[in-house]
């Protein structure tokens, strides 16, 4: 432990973070640290794998564990199967278990930003807001037909069914006035905040486009309309992320806003899907090697990064502040683990 600590630098961890870490693992084994594998990158201007990370488990149990989502000092997933399923989470600054009691059955992860936790609620037609700082939990949104959820400070957006299509609708928490942010007769889905910048899949054309709305100013525009499909958007900051199939496979994309410049992340012949951004860290799922593992890339120092390559298969990554959890399928059924990124 001694050793990886002189390892972090403070631009890495900002000196916080690891000592977050710290004592989190206080006491808890870690895994043992994955064989460095040399994985030639076919195409050149792709930069090389650098290195592997220092993973842990978070939650092991025969329950199952998925859809993890990292905010802050905290980890969140899922646990449980069919209607017994709950929220569970980790502060990762005290080491305290978190499960919330209230159930939910949608196949969406839940979102958090801060100590705000949100998640759908199809059958009651509301989104739940829980605050765990006071520990209370309400319901927004009420006569919705919520089907995946975001949230960055006070604002939670969402796919909304209520039409049929489906279009995009959000709610500032702080008023829980709920207002359109996209309607149109084409499906609209899988919407994600960072700040007043809302992203989304938009169906309006022949196939899925990325599109995006200013809620400060208003503006819905254009991020990525490649007459190939586009999904699974991501975004922090100007910083969008999105999965793209224009060379016929999955890829990963991303564009900085700031600047309007498109660029390929990863697009080797395989797979790559599912990404997620948290500043100039972008993670994904990639099967490049036939089973699904989870691969980053820094943007700042542009480099790609091995984070975890398990023979068995990895999914649903979560990055924030330079730590990484994934549904883990290493002990036959998903796991969440977690990496925390160094320089």
């Amino acid at each position: 432990m001694t050793r990886l600590l002189r390892t972090r630098t403070a631009a890495a961890l900002a000196g916080a973070a690891a000592t977050l870490l710290v004592l989190l693992l206080a006491g808890q084994p870690l895994v043992e640290r994955l064989p460095w594998r040399d994985k030639p990158v076919d195409d050149t201007s792709q930069p090389e794998i650098l290195m592997p990370a220092r993973i842990t488990a978070l939650a092991t149990s025969p329950q199952s564990e998925t859809m993890p989502v990292v905010t802050g000092d905290l980890v969140l997933w899922r646990t449980g199967r069919g209607d017994n399923v709950t929220v569970a989470g980790r502060d990762l600054a005290t080491g305290e278990t978190i499960r919330l009691p209230i159930a939910e059955t949608v196949g969406s992860r839940v979102a958090a930003s801060g100590t705000i936790v949100v998640w759908p609620d199809p059958r009651q037609g509301c989104i739940i807001v829980h605050d765990l700082a006071s520990g209370r939990t309400r319901t927004v949104a009420q006569g919705s037909d919520p089907q995946w959820v975001a949230v960055s400070g006070h604002t939670v957006v969402w796919e909304d069914s209520r039409s049929g299509a489906g279009d995009i609708y959000g709610c500032d928490l702080r008023t829980d006035r709920t207002f359109p942010i996209c309607v149109h007769p084409a499906r609209q889905s899988r919407p994600a905040i960072s700040g007043d910048l809302v992203v989304w899949e938009d169906w309006r054309g022949a196939r899925s486009d990325i599109y995006a709305r200013d809620l400060a100013t208003g503006r819905t525009f254009v991020v990525c309309d490649d007459p190939a499909t586009q999904v699974q958007p991501a975004v922090s900051g100007t910083i969008v992320v999105w999965q793209d199939e224009r060379h016929g496979d999955s890829d990963i994309y991303a564009v900085d806003l700031a600047d309007g410049q498109e660029r390929p992340i990863c697009v080797r012949p395989e797979n790559q899907s599912a990404p997620a951004v948290a500043g100039n860290l972008i993670v994904w799922q990639d099967a490049r090697d036939g089973n699904q593992d989870i691969y980053g890339y820094d943007l700042a120092g542009e480099r790609e990064i091995g984070i975890c390559v398990d023979p068995r298969t990895q999914g649903s990554p979560s990055v924030d502040g330079g730590v990484v959890a994934w549904e883990d399928r290493r002990n036959g059924r998903p796991d969440i683990y977690l990496a925390v990124l160094v320089r």
